[in-house]
């Protein structure tokens, strides 16, 4: 039985973009679920009580998982999926990336 990956997200949302792009760069297969999180529908609820995307469902057979918040699935993807690397292989190039993430978080 294959892997299903479904992303809850929102087009617009800078989280939500990290994740998608983190997913195409790992090519990984996910199916999308685009959501107006403003709208606070009970499904996203019931996947994050924040309310908040990205929310990333992996369904492997009877096992389901769910991730929530956008460093959080980053950090799940790269260590379930270490091939290809999002991040270098030198501890001062993985720290630069972390401040440049941490910036974009910030600024977006």
């Amino acid at each position: 039985m294959s892997v299903e990956r479904t992303l809850h997200h929102f087009p617009l949302d800078p989280a939500s973009r990290q994740v998608r792009l983190a997913l195409g760069e790992k090519r990984l297969p996910f199916a999308e679920v685009q959501v107006k999180y403003w709208e606070r529908p009970k499904e996203l609820a019931a996947l994050n009580p924040s309310g908040l995307v990205p929310v990333l469902v992996v369904t492997d057979g009877d096992d389901r998982l769910v991730l929530c918040e956008a460093r959080a699935i980053l950090d799940y993807l790269e260590e379930a999926h270490p091939e290809p690397g999002l991040l270098s292989q030198e501890a001062a190039e993985r720290a630069e990336a972390r401040r440049l993430l941490q910036w974009f978080d910030r600024k977006f």
